[in-house]
């Protein structure tokens, strides 16, 4: 379905793998920006980029996307603790 490209913008950890036009194209399909994702969660919309971008792995952002807005874990590429809950 999707390669595991390397995100060269992003630091290390599970974040260099996220497909961010991949999640960009789920939020505009479901019509939320990454500032609405900010305001629902209180967060600033730099926090939600910094996550989508792979910079940071928030996982209040995360599990939002994932659980709410229902976009593919392989897209979000989990850090490793998120992972283990899933396979559960």
């Amino acid at each position: 379905m999707h390669s595991r490209t390397m995100n060269i913008y992003a630091g290390r950890g599970p974040g260099r793998h996220r497909d961010t036009w991949g999640i960009r194209q789920q939020l505009d399909l479901a019509g939320v920006s990454m500032a609405e994702v900010g305001r629902r969660l209180g967060m600033t919309p730099q926090a939600v980029s910094d996550t989508v971008r792979g910079v940071r792995n928030n996982r209040r952002v995360l599990r939002y996307l994932l659980e709410d807005l229902v976009i593919p874990a392989e897209m979000l590429s989990l850090p490793e603790d998120m992972c283990a809950k899933e396979e559960v």
